[in-house]
């Protein structure tokens, strides 16, 4: 039985986590856990609500064939267990303290999983030696603010608590990626594997990886291959109140009897051995699975330098541009779908790189004027890739007997809007 603890629910589609969810299945896991993240303090709107259990829930269901519970703050599919999880960003010791606070108890008790993430070595220490959470986590994407000192992670590891690492950030871009490995390698080092969980922080279906994957990742990471695998132990657990497949979860995971805690794709007691990784997805309106994500890659990528937030995948949108592309009409963006568009096309090779048609669309930076805001068809490709308003994309890949290949992303809500170009686009940050 597989776990993944952290899908990133903040300001997230709801059909894109209806998506994940029913991805999570499809690759093998069978307990996933919804992670909302909040800043300093609790409040209300930090409580658990059920509803969105249940709205995963059903998708993952339906997924399988099945159909969704109708109560309870645990979710249960035919193949997927939900969890809700909350995750505390701290800086200050006083705002550590708050959490201890009877209204903040009671907003903290509504999830099944509680975590911290610490953004000073005060708050490091605190939560490694008296803070009753489940699980410390980090952003490893970046320069941590503190070092991983190893006397005080390992206090945690003695105290029960787990260190996480999460996965998607070593997918992102380069930048992330270095980070993520030498702080990964830093926190294996401090507790010699012990106490390490890996989980996937993934904000969309294009970042997460199957079990399999998981575990070659964390022998990248540092783990050992023992670890990384796990191996069948009894399960030991606090605060005990949900039964899962025969054995108990507390507020998160099990620390196993008898050897170190170990990551979270755990294969328990009574499940098979390891069976092989599903097949790859089969290619979809002419995009591989990696080609889908490099385009939405380098799309976040592009859009993160000019304060956009990440797009995330519409099935529906990629079908609309298949629609267009079915009857190569050339370079003529007239799909009439509403969506916005963008068009790429090149002749007599055969074959050509998605993510260099993206780079090419955003290269129409150079010419666009920020002083004075406003559409141009020198810029159009550009502004549509980095207009803030603008939410999920879907793409389309074909060749013609032209001899032409086209490469069309449709965009939505739509981009390039005339009278909302200085809300939409701004300036590169970087």
């Amino acid at each position: 039985m597989y776990y993944d603890l952290s899908f990133n629910a903040d300001d997230l589609e709801p059909f894109a986590a209806r998506e994940r969810s029913a991805a999570a299945t499809t690759l093998g896991y069978s307990v996933v856990a919804t992670n909302t993240t909040a800043v300093e303090r609790l409040s209300a709107k930090d409580r658990c609500s059920s509803s969105s259990g249940k709205e995963a829930a059903a998708s993952a269901a339906g997924a399988a064939g099945g159909s969704a519970p109708k109560q309870g703050l645990l979710q249960r599919s035919q193949q997927l267990t939900q969890l809700s999880r909350l995750t505390v960003a701290l800086e200050e010791p006083a705002a550590a303290a708050q959490l201890l606070s009877a209204p903040a108890n009671a907003i903290a008790a509504s999830h099944d999983i509680l975590a911290v993430q610490p953004l000073s070595e005060r708050v490091l220490q605190q939560a490694c030696t008296s803070m009753d959470v489940d699980i410390i986590a980090f952003d490893l994407s970046r320069r941590l603010p503190f070092r991983l000192k190893p006397a005080i992670l390992q206090a945690a590891v003695k105290r029960g608590l787990h260190l996480e690492i999460c996965y998607a950030a070593a997918l992102r871009e380069e930048g992330s990626r270095r980070s993520c490995f030498a702080n990964a390698l830093a926190l294996c080092r401090a507790v010699g594997g012990k106490g390490i969980i890996v989980s996937s922080g993934a904000r969309s279906v294009w970042e997460m990886r199957t079990p399999h994957d998981v575990i070659n990742l964390s022998m990248l990471f540092g783990l050992k291959q023992q670890q990384a695998k796990g191996r069948r132990a009894k399960l030991l657990c606090r605060q005990p109140h949900v039964a899962l497949a025969g054995a108990v979860i507390s507020r998160l995971v099990c620390t196993l009897a008898d050897s170190p805690p170990m990551m979270v794709t755990l294969l328990m007691p009574s499940m098979a051995p390891l069976s092989p990784p599903p097949p790859p997805p089969p290619m979809h309106n002419g995009l591989t699975s990696q080609e889908q994500a490099a385009i939405l890659d380098v799309h976040n990528l592009e859009r993160a330098k000019h304060g956009a937030a990440s797009l995330y995948w519409n099935y529906s949108a990629s079908d609309a541009a298949q629609s267009h592309l079915s009857s190569c009409p050339g370079m003529v963006e007239t799909s009439n779908t509403g969506d916005g568009e963008n068009l790429f096309g090149i002749c007599c090779l055969g074959y050509f790189n998605v993510s260099h048609a993206v780079s090419s669309w955003y290269s129409e930076v150079a010419d666009y004027n920020f002083t004075y805001p406003g559409y141009s068809l020198t810029t159009g490709h550009f502004t549509q890739i980095v207009w803030k308003g603008t939410k999920a994309l879907g793409c389309a890949k074909k060749f013609c007997p032209s001899a032409w290949g086209y490469l069309e992303c449709d965009y939505y809500p739509p981009g390039n809007v005339l009278g909302a170009f200085a809300q939409n686009v701004e300036s590169s940050t970087t």
